[in-house]
């Protein structure tokens, strides 16, 4: 992998799509060739977080260990009127821990930037394995009307993938 790629991800609350451009085409991101990414992340005991369709296929056997739309509340007080929405419609338990909704899973508590993280580290893996390049950087859409703490709480996300937001 001797070139860098920026990758442009979409990152959803229902599912993700990432980017690059290569030759002034975008090239969009497969997993199982298809570029919707679920943002669906299933967390085990041991081993490592499952994103995308294996995560999904999880949800019905194990949903206590399967996050889904944690967009909808990374950057949220806590005690808005979303959040405790999106804690009514999930699962598992959610509870305040200091400044952030956590989800409270079979596996264990896990902040929502560490589940976006993963959903970021995934686009960037499968980027990678595409286009045979490193990405390092990404461009990643938010909404205008985001929630004020969503941008600081994306940023959070994007380093725990090991990845820097451009600008």
């Amino acid at each position: 992998m001797s070139r860098e790629l920026v990758l442009g991800i979409d990152f959803g609350s229902s599912s993700t799509i990432g980017g690059v451009l290569i030759n002034d085409q975008v090239q969009l991101v497969h997993e199982q060739n298809d570029p919707v990414i679920p943002s669906v992340v299933y967390i085990p005991d041991r081993g490592l977080p499952e994103v995308g369709r294996k995560a999904v296929a999880r949800q019905l056997t194990e949903p206590g260990r399967v996050v889904r739309s944690i967009k909808r509340v990374i950057g949220l007080d806590p005690d808005s009127e979303p959040a405790r929405h999106y804690a009514s419609t999930v699962p598992y338990k959610v509870e305040r821990v200091n400044t952030r909704m956590t989800p409270k899973l079979s596996s264990g508590e896990v902040v929502p930037e560490q589940i976006a993280g993963w959903i970021l580290e995934r686009m960037r893996s499968l980027a990678e394995a595409r286009f045979g390049a490193k990405v390092k950087r990404i461009v990643l859409t938010m909404s205008a009307a985001a929630p004020p703490g969503y941008r600081e709480a994306a940023i959070r996300a994007a380093r725990v993938a090991q990845l820097e937001i451009a600008e």
